[in-house]
């Protein structure tokens, strides 16, 4: 049986590709509120704004979707999700989902003694959002799934599909000790230090996670992606043991300085690639150590994209999912740099295993920041998270609008 499993999932690798490893959830979403309940109260809603439905949703369930309308009718484009759902009516539904998004999912991991994931999310009439998670399944994908003893026969496999990836992102929906072991093995041999771009999305910060095993993540070199609360945890457990640079940091913060901040979190952390602090309808801004096209890049770099438009708080229906719309736009437009630059350096007699290790620049950073921002922005003024996506070539119309 397991040889046939194998067999089932063996395709042909494409060189642009955006690897998700992470959560699948279905979304229970109550709108429309008006505020949310206090400890102990039970809240009567009702009225013609409030609904009840439930939808696809995951964090990285979310991005795959989101770079997946990125590669939308792009045969040199493609986009995987590895992740764990259970034997359930929830799990058979998020895999017809992904196959019908044009998603790789046939690796996922299959987990009969738990439930699918589940995300209870109150969204008020603001458009703004609570949400709580019950992981279920994705608690199951472990770093065995990914080694030859996998129980399910596909541990090859996926390993194979993590290695070939152009882009690899990831949150921390799933185990952090999965996360720690795929970030590893993104550089273990006979890959070379500059494989594949990480990207991790901080978010959900639990309260377990520490400043040493931040910094052996950070190890890694990754692209770091997180919002204003979490940007605010993540200083708070970097400088645990220095309260005064804690404080004046986040003053630093409080005031709206992100460039100060972001370049202490860099040089406090000195392996990671960039930081990406999503603001919202204030946009995102960055700091990163890619260099320029002249090749110069051993200094922070700064980059700030505005917000687009005019599309501001009045237009805002529901922002559920835009961080992961933000990650896999981002993912996706990374992934196709890098695809591009690739297709040049081999006309150039470069081989392809090289070119496939091409550094990003302060240009190509930017213009996916631009993108990603976009699609963001374009998905808080529909209702729901998947389904809110757009696809490239209206974002790309919206990028022409684009005022900074």
């Amino acid at each position: 049986m397991v040889g046939n499993q194998e067999k089932e999932v063996e395709r042909d690798l494409v060189p642009c590709s955006v690897l998700v490893v992470g959560s699948s959830n279905t979304d229970y979403v109550l709108s429309g509120l008006n505020r949310l309940p206090q400890l102990g109260e039970t809240v009567l809603v009702q009225g013609a704004n409030v609904s009840f439905r439930t939808a696809a949703g995951g964090k990285s369930a979310n991005a795959a979707v989101a770079a997946s309308r990125f590669f939308a009718g792009e045969a040199q484009g493609s986009v995987s999700l590895i992740t764990s759902v259970g034997e359930d009516e929830n799990g058979r539904n998020a895999l017809q989902n992904y196959e019908r998004e044009g998603i790789f999912a046939a690796l996922s991991k299959r987990s009969p003694s738990e439930a699918s994931g589940i995300a209870l999310i109150l969204l008020l009439s603001s458009g703004e959002n609570a949400i709580l998670v019950a992981p279920g399944a994705n608690a199951n994908l472990r770093p065995m799934d990914f080694e030859a003893t996998a129980v399910d026969g596909h541990g090859e496999a996926r390993l194979a599909e993590l290695r070939a990836a152009s882009v690899v992102l990831m949150q921390l929906e799933i185990p952090y000790e999965t996360v720690r072991w795929v970030a590893d093995a993104l550089y273990a041999p006979p890959l070379p230090r500059q494989g594949p771009v990480l990207i991790v999305n901080l978010a959900p910060m639990g309260c377990e996670l520490t400043e040493p095993m931040l910094q052996e993540l950070f190890f890694y070199g990754p692209i770091i992606v997180v919002n204003e609360v979490e940007c605010g945890q993540l200083l708070r457990i970097l400088w645990a043991n220095s309260t005064e640079v804690l404080e004046e940091t986040l003053e630093t913060a409080a005031h709206d300085d992100w460039r100060t901040c972001l370049t202490g979190l860099m040089e406090r952390a000195p392996a990671l690639a960039a930081i990406i602090l999503t603001r919202g309808a204030a946009g995102a801004c960055a700091v990163h150590r890619f260099g320029t096209a002249s090749g110069t890049g051993s200094t922070l770099q700064w980059i700030q994209v505005a917000a687009v438009l005019s599309v501001g708080s009045a237009s805002v229906v529901d922002t559920t999912g835009a961080g992961d719309c933000f990650c896999g736009y981002l993912a996706a437009a990374l992934a196709q740099i890098l695809y591009r630059r690739s297709a040049h350096a081999s006309r150039h007699a470069e081989s392809a295993t090289a070119s496939r290790n091409l550094s990003l620049d302060d240009a190509d950073f930017s213009r996916a920041l631009r993108y990603a921002t976009a699609a963001a922005t374009l998905s808080v003024t529909r209702k729901g998270a998947q389904e809110s996506y757009p696809m490239r070539q209206e974002v790309e119309r919206f990028l022409r609008l684009w005022k900074d």
